[in-house]
C-alpha cells in the first residue's frame, strides 16, 4: 500500500522490519530491528511514529495535538 500510495503522489514515510522495499520516488523506507514478533512490533514503533509527526508538525509551523480549524468532538466523558 505505501509504494502504491507513493506512485499516486502521496509522500510516504514507511517504517518496516521487512527487507526487500526500497526508496523510490515520494517513498522513504525506515528499517529498524523487530523486537519480538509481528504482536509487539506496533508498541515499537509507536515512539517513532509520536516523534516523526511532532518533527514534521513543527517544521510545517504547527503544534502537534494542538487543532487549528476544528475542536475535539467531546468535551465531557
Amino acid at each position: 500500500m505505501a509504494v502504491e500510495m507513493a506512485a499516486a503522489g502521496s509522500h510516504v514515510v514507511l517504517v518496516t522490519d521487512r527487507d526487500g522495499i526500497g526508496p523510490a520516488a515520494n517513498l522513504v523506507v525506515l528499517k529498524v530491528p523487530n523486537p519480538g514478533g509481528e504482536e509487539l512490533f506496533p508498541l515499537a514503533l509507536a515512539r517513532i511514529q509520536s516523534w516523526l509527526l511532532h518533527h514534521v508538525a513543527r517544521l510545517r509551523g504547527y503544534e502537534a495535538g494542538v487543532f487549528s480549524r476544528v475542536s475535539k468532538v467531546t468535551n465531557v466523558e
